[in-house]
């Protein structure tokens, strides 16, 4: 038979299960269990239903790690394609108005490689896609021109920019090891 009290023990009955009451409202909801049949399914029915709101949080938390983890993914395309696009132009642009000067390629460019390749590796955390943007867009550079000789530059860009992943390698290492 429903009271006042049974009013009063279903509200506190999530509290109850989770431990979030004061001792006296604990042992008023106890002892009214003892002799209230009718609370006593109501208890066992929020049980029953808080391993399920358990898991619906863990859920949540795995689908919001889901979302970050292709907001990231698709930031590092974007930001891929832009280094995919600048090296591209920046190579097209020697060949396109053949410079060949001593400073643009031997100083500019392999610094300019240089630094792509450690920018990537600090930013995007990952030491292929600097080297990997080089080759592809140095590539296709030299099949738009079809220009062979720009081969053997290609390797040089390729190993520098190479070289500039791994030095952000190394200073991202350097950092997770200071407390």
């Amino acid at each position: 038979m429903r009271n006042k009290n049974c009013d009063i023990v279903r509200d506190l009955l999530p509290m109850h299960v989770e431990n979030l009451t004061s001792d006296e409202s604990k042992q008023f909801v106890d002892q009214h269990l003892l002799s209230c049949q009718e609370c006593k399914n109501e208890l066992q029915t929020i049980q029953r239903a808080l391993p399920r709101a358990e898991q619906n949080k863990q859920e949540a938390g795995d689908a919001d790690k889901m979302v970050k983890r292709i907001k990231n993914s698709k930031n590092q395309m974007v930001l891929f394609a832009v280094l995919l696009g600048v090296l591209f132009g920046v190579y097209s642009s020697m060949m396109l108005f053949q410079i060949n000067e001593f400073i643009a390629i031997l100083i500019f460019y392999p610094v300019a490689t240089f630094v792509i390749g450690l920018l990537a590796s600090l930013v995007l955390k990952n030491s292929w896609i600097g080297p990997l943007a080089t080759l592809l867009s140095s590539i296709g550079s030299m099949f738009l021109f079809m220009n062979v000789s720009f081969a053997v530059w290609i390797a040089v860009y390729v190993v520098l920019s190479l070289l500039g992943s791994l030095l952000g390698k190394l200073i991202l290492f350097g950092n997770e090891q200071r407390p």
